[in-house]
């Protein structure tokens, strides 16, 4: 899904099986949450660096760094447990040698690593991006809101997911996960459920959680506010990912 060159459309890309890797490939390769791994996973590490380096539109350090996040949060939101580092031969790109990564030194003041150890800690904190089910769809946890087997005003077609996460009772852990792997913008029609304000909580910009951990809040100018639980009209920017959470009637 992070592939723009040589490999586009190659076998993985097909769009019949998109919603079924985001839950958990259940009734394929697992029958419970709980069973599975999530990683972006390539031959070795360096083939999804040769993919974007091959074509001029996605070579410089801004696209590098945008791919990255996309690839850390969908393995991140996706259903199941994140694996955040693997190629096929664990650290190896042929026998007995190592593929050595050079790790920035200055982390405090390194824009990838503090965005993603925000996004982390947002999976630790909420119960509804670690859902617990052998099928969360008919345990009325899940709900899908945008895909390319739905109608065009919710993805068909398109590289596009969208999910309301719903584990309790409690309107304050509902929450809706959008991601897009297209290569440009794309409108859609979001039903949020709830009427009310959706805070952003992380796209691929910024990761800001609520108190205690953040500062964001319903007054955040990237918050949404719905009068009917719909909100229409959305761009998804090309290779895009966002987290909303309810916060207010």
């Amino acid at each position: 899904l992070l592939r723009e060159g040589q490999y586009l459309d190659w076998h993985a890309d097909e769009l019949d099986d998109l919603g079924a890797i985001y839950y958990f490939c259940k009734g394929t390769w697992a029958a419970h949450t709980n069973n599975v791994l999530n990683y972006t996973w390539s031959h070795d590490e360096h083939s999804p660096v040769h993919e974007i380096r091959s074509q001029d539109h996605l070579d410089h350090p801004e696209a590098h760094d945008q791919k990255g996040r996309l690839a850390l949060f969908a393995t991140t939101v996706a259903l199941g447990q994140p694996m955040y580092f693997m190629g096929q031969e664990f650290n190896l790109d042929r026998p007995r040698n190592v593929a050595w990564m050079d790790w920035p030194e200055d982390l405090e003041n390194h824009g990838f690593y503090q965005w993603a150890r925000r996004v982390i800690r947002m999976r630790r904190r909420y119960p509804g991006l670690r859902l617990d089910s052998y099928d969360p769809a008919a345990d009325g946890l899940f709900t899908w809101l945008l895909g390319p087997w739905l109608p065009a005003c919710q993805g068909e077609g398109r590289r596009l997911l969208g999910w309301r996460i719903t584990p309790s009772e409690d309107a304050h852990e509902t929450m809706v996960i959008l991601l897009s792997f297209e290569s440009e913008p794309v409108v859609v029609d979001i039903q949020f459920g709830l009427p009310g304000t959706w805070v952003c909580l992380a796209d691929l910009d910024r990761a800001n959680d609520l108190p205690p951990e953040g500062d964001n809040s319903a007054a955040d100018p990237r918050a949404i506010h719905s009068k009917d639980g719909w909100f229409r009209g959305f761009t998804l920017p090309p290779s895009s990912g966002f987290l909303y959470k309810w916060e207010t009637a």
